[in-house]
């Protein structure tokens, strides 16, 4: 069945909905749809990103004290944690707790992303 385009009344009252929605046409709403579609996509790579930089960066000071530790001959208790945590901010300022964060930011943000 052919459709007269100038006429509203032969079209399907959806198909002319969505040309008065997206006045270019239906080949308009299909691009529309795959650019909506890779937005979304996008944001939520983002999203996903920054959940799990955020999550890195929270945890990064216990991360920092546990390479401390297994890096050295010092014994892990909760108490050396504290001291150790201490010893960081004394010697480094509060900064320090978060040193070599960035690194890890960087190699986690796109792995979350994707997840």
């Amino acid at each position: 069945v052919q459709a007269d385009p100038h006429n509203s009344a032969t079209l399907p009252e959806e198909v002319h909905n969505r040309e008065q929605a997206h006045p270019a046409g239906l080949m308009s709403r299909r691009s529309a749809t795959n650019t909506d579609a890779a937005i979304d996509i996008t944001k939520r790579l983002i999203a996903g990103g920054f959940a799990g930089a955020l999550a890195k960066t929270v945890i990064a000071p216990l991360d920092r004290t546990k390479i401390i530790f297994q890096t050295s001959e010092k014994k892990f208790s909760a108490r050396n944690v504290v001291h150790e945590i201490l010893v960081i901010v004394n010697k480094e300022g509060i900064t320090g707790l978060w040193r070599g964060n960035m690194a890890t930011v960087l190699r986690v943000f796109p792995y979350a992303g994707i997840q």
